[in-house]
């Protein structure tokens, strides 16, 4: 009897005990999640405002670069030399306006200086803000940086390549984050997790 009692117990908690850390996150995005995670989680207020200078020398913060919604925020390990980077950002540059119908801006962080993304935006005529983040301070307040590369590497504070929406208030709606940097969800994917998210109410009020 003890025996059985057991063996129903075990039957009843075995699938929760070995659901993987990624599976157990509440996500929007279909494409499959790494179990390691690096980076902010979902749930809190963004750590950084975003201030900083994007690839046309313009000053930038979370609140100049949100839509009604929010933003949707990519983190690229380069736009220059790094290919996946490269076909992520033409499918955005060729279908981000999905996301903008959907109420939400998109913004790219990269460590890489302001004429090396603008000259990216050049050759692919590409139309959304990036943010020239080379000393990598909204990288690492995002918690997203590459540690593997050392100090004076060339490829030091590079990020690791990661997806975030971030409500106008500044919260962190939903993050894409996979280990394998060839992961990576194409903006239809994108668009389909906002409507997923469904309205979003801003935790704080405008008004006030």
């Amino acid at each position: 009897m003890k025996f059985a009692k057991l063996f129903l117990f075990v039957a009843l908690v075995s699938p929760f005990l070995f659901i993987s850390k990624a599976e157990a996150r509440v996500s929007a995005f279909t494409t499959k999640q790494s179990e390691i995670q690096f980076g902010i989680s979902p749930g809190v207020m963004s750590p950084h405002d975003l201030s900083g200078v994007d690839q046309n020398e313009r000053a930038v913060n979370l609140e100049k670069l949100s839509g009604r919604n929010g933003i949707v925020l990519y983190f690229m390990r380069s736009a220059n030399w790094s290919k996946h980077c490269t076909n992520q950002l033409e499918n955005i540059s060729r279908r981000g306006s999905i996301i903008e119908d959907a109420g939400y801006n998109i913004v790219v962080v990269s460590n890489e200086s302001v004429s090396a993304l603008a000259r990216f935006t050049r050759k692919y005529d590409f139309p959304y803000p990036m943010i020239a983040d080379a000393n990598s301070e909204i990288i690492r307040a995002f918690e997203i940086m590459n540690e593997a590369y050392l100090p004076k590497t060339s490829y030091y504070g590079v990020a690791y390549p990661a997806i975030y929406v971030i409500g106008r208030d500044g919260l962190v709606i939903d993050k894409f984050f996979n280990t394998d940097i060839s992961m990576r969800p194409n903006v239809d994917e994108v668009r389909s997790a906002i409507d997923m998210l469904g309205d979003y109410t801003p935790v704080t009020n405008d008004t006030e």
